[in-house]
Parts: structure tokens; sequence; C-alpha cells
């Protein structure tokens, strides 16, 4: 670089003003030259930390027991029997026992989830055939029964479907399939037939 232009620069320098160079060097070298305080933790803390670890590897086991372990099918049937003791069905429509593998493994709400989809598919069945029929008023009956399996349904928060209920798009396509019920409207309601009954 010339020498008119490294002159320019030196008289430009912002930090010329400043402490002398060899001032902050002494400062950090007596900074990092200080012994370090050694502290021990508290024997409180320490029987905290260790307890928290302890719950954590708990719950961790109990989770990877239930994923490996439980429910079984058998477990599926015996709740299924009871969540439909408060489930609506459509007049002479009858509950079927859910078709489980004995190996397989059933995670959350496996018998609600089985439940409330027997119903969905009771309460449309029953609903496209009164349609048919020309029956308004077993149509509003099946269509209010329904919408009592809807408001049943929960929605998932961030888990696979099957494990803690339906997703939002689910819902909203119950809500139309309702919607069209309730108008006279059977294009819905039988595709959801022909797709999952």
């Amino acid at each position: 670089m010339p020498a008119d232009v490294l002159d320019l620069l030196r008289r430009s320098d912002p930090a010329r003003g400043l402490e002398p160079f060899a001032g902050r060097e002494a400062l950090l070298r007596s900074i990092l030259a200080a012994p370090v305080p050694r502290t021990r933790p508290s024997r409180r803390l320490l029987v905290v930390a260790v307890g928290l670890a302890l719950a954590a590897c708990i719950a961790g086991g109990w989770t990877a027991y239930q994923a490996v372990f439980g429910p079984t099918a058998n477990d599926v049937r015996r709740d299924f029997a009871v969540v439909t003791r408060d489930i609506p069905l459509p007049p002479g429509a009858t509950w079927r026992e859910p078709s489980l593998d004995e190996q397989g493994i059933y995670p959350g709400p496996a018998a609600l989830m089985t439940a409330l989809l027997q119903a969905t598919c009771a309460w449309t069945s029953d609903w496209n055939a009164a349609y048919a029929a020309g029956d308004t008023a077993r149509m509003r009956a099946d269509a209010a029964g329904f919408a009592e399996v809807r408001r049943r349904m929960p929605l998932h928060r961030g888990t696979l479907e099957d494990t803690g209920g339906f997703d939002a798009g689910s819902l909203a396509a119950y809500d139309a399939m309702l919607a069209g019920m309730a108008h006279g409207r059977p294009a819905l309601v039988r595709q959801y037939l022909r797709a999952n009954c």
C-alpha cells in the first residue's frame, strides 16, 4: 500500500485516542492469571439432580414398556365394551367387536377411536338409507345422532392420529359431511361410506 494511504488511515483511526495497547494486554493477563474459584455443588442440589434423573429414567422406562407391552388386544376389547356404553347408535344398529391382531400393539385410545368410527359408519349409513327412502324425519334424527358422535371426537395434539384422536383436517371433513346431512346433500356421506364402511 502506498505510504500516503497508510498515513491517511493512521490519521483517521478512531481508536487513536484510546489507552495504550500494552495496558489492555496487562489487564487481560491479570484476569487470566487469577485463580479460578472452585465451588462444590451443595448436597441438596446434588440430591435434587439425582432425583430428577431417576424420575426421568422411570418415566422413560414406563413409556417404553407401554409402547412394547401394552395395551393388548384383550385390553382394547375390554375398553371397547366400556366406551360403547356412552356412544349412541341409530335404532337397530349394533356394535361389532373389533377385529384385532392378538400380537398387535395398540397405543392410545384405540377402543374409543374404533367405537367412534363404527358409530360414524352406522349413523351415515342410516342417514343414507333414510335419504333414499325420502324419510326427512329420520334424516334429521340421524344427523343429530351423528352430531353427538362428532362432538365426542377428540382433536389429537401432534401425535399419530390413532394414538390421540382425529387431526384437524379429519374433523373439518366430518363437519362438512354433517353440514351436507343437515341440508339433504348425500354426496359426502356416500363418499365416506364407500371409502370407510
